[in-house]
């Protein structure tokens, strides 16, 4: 009696797995190829949604500034207590985030550097042959490290943090000195 309720659940396990994956496919969120190295047509869905929603929050900020594009001064921010207190915190919060994100996917590549390593020297000889198995899919998966890119064209870490701060602080002082060299000042 019990081995039958089991074969039973087994049916139904396959049963909602067949309905699920049509209900995906549908959906277009199944994998075209699971075993290889392939992106999911979710992971593209789920690309496309942020890629909109960046758009939308871009937009925004964008409106925001054409609608107080009188009230905002570039030149002169910084200069009352009044818009320091609006754009500091939003200035600290955006270059804190900015070294957060570097800070620990940098950690997230020296880490996976070490993993590497250390599973370099596992004693493999000792294994059975399902665990070198494993383990050589491992060495596989791990000969590159793993690193974050942004957009697939430049790696996130430290280096690039350093460049944007660069780029950033040298183009404030590009405009303050267009401030000074104005006629009017």
């Amino acid at each position: 009696m019990n081995n039958s309720k089991s074969s039973f659940q087994n049916v139904l396990s396959i049963h909602y797995i067949k309905v699920h994956r049509l209900f995906l496919w549908i959906l277009g969120a199944w994998p075209e190829e699971m075993f290889d190295e392939k992106i999911t047509f979710l992971t593209r869905n789920h690309r496309r949604s942020m890629m909109i929603q960046i758009g939308l929050v871009m937009l925004g900020q964008f409106n925001y500034l054409i609608q107080n594009r009188k009230k905002i001064n570039v030149f002169d921010a910084g200069h009352d207590a009044n818009t320091i207190s609006k754009y500091g915190p939003l200035t600290i919060l955006i270059f804190g985030q900015l070294i957060l994100i570097s800070v620990i996917f940098e950690i997230v590549q020296t880490e996976s550097e070490k993993l590497r390593d250390e599973l370099y020297y596992v004693s493999w000889e000792r294994m059975d042959v399902r665990n070198r198995r494993t383990l050589c899919i491992f060495l596989q998966r791990l000969q590159e490290p793993i690193s974050i890119t942004s957009m697939g064209m430049v790696s996130v870490g430290v280096q690039t943090m350093a460049k944007i701060l660069k780029t950033t602080f040298s183009y404030f002082t590009f405009l303050m000195s267009m401030k000074d060299n104005e006629p009017g000042a």
